[in-house]
């Protein structure tokens, strides 16, 4: 199985990375969240389904909270990148003034 991150580098790896985290804490999360009612219903609230619910909970808001970190890293790369391509060019030469 190839890696999505393998690859990239900096702000797309970064994205990749954080996207995946994102995906399998949320994916883990509902499977906590239907094994937690099928045997909470049978053995009370204290049970290990908590630990993993809470360590979910953490990949969660560190995925998301990397996203939004690497979003606006983008934002102002893209920002700071552009203003010095867009420098004044001539379109034509002085060749053109004198005739």
């Amino acid at each position: 199985m190839k890696m999505p991150w393998t690859e990239k580098s900096g702000l797309e790896k970064a994205v990749a990375i954080f996207a995946t985290i994102t995906v399998v804490s949320l994916g883990l999360c509902g499977v906590n969240f239907a094994l937690f009612f099928t045997v909470a219903a049978r053995s009370g609230l204290d049970n290990p389904f908590f630990v993993s619910g809470y360590l979910e909970l953490f990949g969660i808001i560190i995925g998301i909270g990397g996203l939004i970190v690497v979003a606006i890293l983008a934002l102002f790369k893209s920002i700071f990148s552009s203003r010095k391509k867009h420098e004044t060019t001539k379109l034509f030469s002085n060749d053109n003034e004198e005739q």
